[in-house]
């Protein structure tokens, strides 16, 4: 009997100590955590914060200025980042080897103009002496001769590409032969063919008068006298 009553008490205390611990377990969480406030009172102050970037800064749209020739330059009154306005100087090219190009071209043109003249007022005097028979023919002929050699030479004189300008300009010059476009010939005759009657397309021709005059024009030929064709009229 003894034994049955110590094990009920036992039991009991030990039902009992259980149902303390739980009980324990769930308000000591409520009793440690503490009073927390819900609100905060506004304050006004300054944020300030920085922002690290990496990268080049570009403008949006940029311009190439270029001019229509090339040249060494004489003056650069603006640098990279400088504001510009209408009308304000960009650039000055130095313009020295074209301008002395320019003078040597005036005084060979001006050279041939008068050889022109004087061939011109001795071929006139020839024709004269000849109708008077005061002159051979072949010394009228030699005359004329004479004349359009100069005319010629005033033609030749006239500005025209000069092989050093591929220099000044750096310019590149590739030649071709025609029958590198031998395909589009049926393509081209009719265009040219009405460039030519139009006018939009003009041709020199070099035109030598008698037949006597021939071994003289095509010498001129090989010495490049002639411009375009060199024709000999019958």
């Amino acid at each position: 009997m003894k034994k049955l009553i110590v094990l009920i008490v036992i039991l009991g205390l030990g039902l009992g100590g259980y149902y303390a611990w739980k009980n324990f377990q769930h308000s000591s969480p409520a009793a440690a955590t503490p009073n927390r406030a819900t609100t905060a009172k506004a304050e006004l102050r300054n944020i300030s914060f920085a922002v690290n970037a990496a990268g080049e800064i570009a403008p949006a749209e940029q311009v190439s200025v270029r001019p229509e020739i090339n040249g060494l330059l004489e003056q650069l009154p603006v640098d990279v980042g400088d504001q510009v306005k209408k009308d304000d100087l960009l650039f000055k090219l130095d313009d020295k080897v074209l301008q002395q190009q320019r003078a040597s071209n005036v005084t060979d043109i001006e050279k041939a103009r008068l050889g022109v003249e004087k061939a011109e007022r001795d071929y006139k005097r020839a024709q004269q002496l000849l109708t008077e028979k005061l002159i051979s023919q072949e010394l009228y002929d030699d005359t004329k001769t004479a004349f359009d050699l100069a005319k010629n030479a005033l033609e030749r004189a006239q500005p025209t590409f000069h092989p050093a300008t591929l220099i000044v300009f750096r310019a590149r010059m590739q030649g071709f032969l025609v029958t590198d476009y031998a395909a589009r010939f049926n393509e081209a005759i009719p265009r040219l063919a009405r460039w030519v009657l139009d006018g939009d397309i003009r041709y020199r021709e070099t035109v030598t008068e008698g037949l006597e005059n021939a071994p003289r024009a095509f010498i001129g030929m090989l010495n490049g006298e002639n411009r375009g064709k060199a024709l000999v009229k019958v």
